[in-house]
């Protein structure tokens, strides 16, 4: 159920969400006890991250601030403990939020980032980040 509504909130990031609905996707990314990722591929990591609930979750709360970077008081505190979360399929999901959070908080967003590939190296061959480091980080 965790899943299915995770990735409704996702695909809908549009609407005009209560607060008690992104609270409660906020519990999800943060509190569902999936089992940790064993990933060695790239490509099997983001597709176990499309595919696990927190993954699911974390990138539900990224498309919430796509769509409105109003929300990012209620996302910043679960966006921090997620950059720092040890799954590495979360830390592919929180990708997408640390390149939001750079339009609002450029410096958070380049420390986040780093903390993301400082603690699971591989990630930094994602190719997200790569984009966003070769357009962002130099500015």
């Amino acid at each position: 159920m965790s899943l299915s509504f995770s990735r409704l909130i996702r695909y809908r990031a549009e609407e005009n969400w209560s607060e008690a609905i992104i609270n409660r996707i906020n519990q999800i990314a943060l509190d569902i006890n999936d089992s940790p990722t064993i990933m060695d591929e790239i490509d099997d990591l983001e597709t176990h991250s499309l595919n696990c609930v927190r993954g699911s979750a974390t990138q539900a709360l990224s498309a919430l601030l796509w769509a409105d970077y109003g929300r990012y008081e209620l996302l910043k505190q679960s966006i921090a403990d997620l950059v720092c979360d040890n799954d590495p399929a979360v830390g592919i999901a929180i990708l997408e939020a640390v390149i939001a959070t750079y339009n609002i908080d450029k410096e958070q967003s380049r420390k986040s980032l780093v903390t993301i590939v400082t603690r699971k190296v591989r990630l930094a061959l994602f190719s997200t980040v790569l984009v966003f480091y070769c357009r962002r980080i130099s500015d």
